[in-house]
């Protein structure tokens, strides 16, 4: 059986299209596929030069494009000049869920501020009935 497995110029972030196989990789699997792209030299491990080459060929997520290619590689490295597959593939996965939630957190509704506790309180007042039996609950300072 033979799998195949999409080109360089798919989106990180997006399934890979596979033959004879389930589609559906665990995240250390999409992490491990990636770091073997990079490792052109089958080294086992992967330097600055090879991950910023695969940067530009792929289309990392916004947030790491964003950071930019030196700036991701200095993470998944810890400032070292090469990163272990092993490293790479942790490394990676924590970088992808920071990115997840800072975009969730930059998706959210920012509460608008509340000018002081008296107005925050008038607000509240402004609802009306808060209780069911039509009885009016009254805020005060």
């Amino acid at each position: 059986m033979s799998m195949s497995i999409s080109g360089a110029g798919t989106n990180w972030s997006q399934p890979k299209v596979m033959s004879g196989a389930s589609s559906w990789k665990s995240p250390p699997q999409k992490m491990s596929d990636l770091f073997q792209k990079v490792d052109t030299s089958n080294t086992g491990t992967i330097t600055q030069a090879q991950f910023a080459q695969t940067f530009q060929n792929v289309n990392p997520p916004a947030a790491f494009k964003n950071m930019g290619a030196d700036t991701v590689f200095h993470k998944l490295s810890n400032g070292n000049h090469s990163v272990s597959k092993q490293d790479f593939v942790d490394r990676m996965q924590k970088l992808m869920e920071q990115a997840r939630n800072q975009a969730a957190n930059n998706n959210a509704p920012t509460p608008a501020p509340a000018g002081s506790f008296a107005s925050s309180l008038a607000s509240l007042n402004a609802l009306g009935d808060l209780k069911p039996s039509g009885e009016n609950i009254r805020f005060s300072v």
